[in-house]
């Protein structure tokens, strides 16, 4: 879809204008996003996160009915608990936003989201669901309001639009790598073993953000981000 956008033609430009025009967007979000060294590797850790996250995010449900025997009517209700409990922690979490900051916020939820995948390995019965979906949607609530947030802080005013487009862009690109190697795992060694590496591969993420972060002492690990004029 982000393609088949950016082909769309302006008004009254021409064919080589399109192009010429392409070639130096393109261009000038690679400086944009190269230009500020925090935004960066936060963009490239996140890329890794997202990517275990995918690689065993879509297959859950799968599990939860071919394996655990879920009936539609216990996943609506799940559903309907995840929903819920996204809400309330919507809440938590905003205000936890405010008073200790984004980066508290979301590095405390990226250290506590790995173990949920780990969760999913002991489960022998539909209703034993709830115990994964309850923290599941109260830490993904976090998450989202914590990394948003997050995002405005790291970017700032001035290529805020360009910044965010890319690191969506990127972000997507390990959306969709994620579900595709991840059913190649299954295939090969079953769906535990492609949670215990989405929850590594999480675990492994999160401890990178806490260095990038460090936002239990207020500033930048100075080994990740040596130069913190781009913060």
């Amino acid at each position: 879809a982000l393609y088949l956008f950016g082909r769309v033609p302006e008004r009254g430009v021409s064919g080589p204008q399109r192009r010429a025009q392409r070639t130096d967007q393109e261009a000038s979000l690679w400086r944009v996003l190269r230009g500020n060294d925090l935004f960066w590797r936060f963009v490239l850790i996140s890329m890794g996160f997202n990517f275990f996250w995918q690689l065993g995010g879509p297959y859950f449900g799968v599990y939860q009915v071919e394996v655990l025997g879920a009936t539609a009517s216990v996943v609506g209700w799940l559903s309907m608990v995840s929903a819920a409990m996204r809400m309330i922690g919507q809440q938590v979490w905003g205000r936890a936003v405010d008073r200790r900051g984004a980066r508290w916020a979301l590095t405390l939820c990226h250290l506590l989201i790995p173990f949920l995948p780990f969760i999913w390995l002991p489960l022998r019965a539909p209703w034993q669901l709830v115990f994964v979906v309850v923290p599941s949607g109260f830490l993904w609530a976090g998450r989202e309001i914590a990394n948003f947030n997050l995002l405005l802080e790291l970017v700032g005013e001035e290529r805020q639009t360009d910044m965010i487009a890319g690191y969506n862009t990127l972000i997507a690109v390990a959306n969709i790598l994620g579900p595709l190697v991840g059913g190649q795992v299954i295939r090969l060694w079953g769906y535990r073993a492609d949670f215990v590496l989405s929850g590594i591969g999480r675990m492994v993420a999160a401890l990178l953000f806490l260095g990038l972060l460090r936002p239990f002492r207020g500033r930048v690990w100075t080994l990740l981000a040596p130069d913190r004029r781009g913060s």
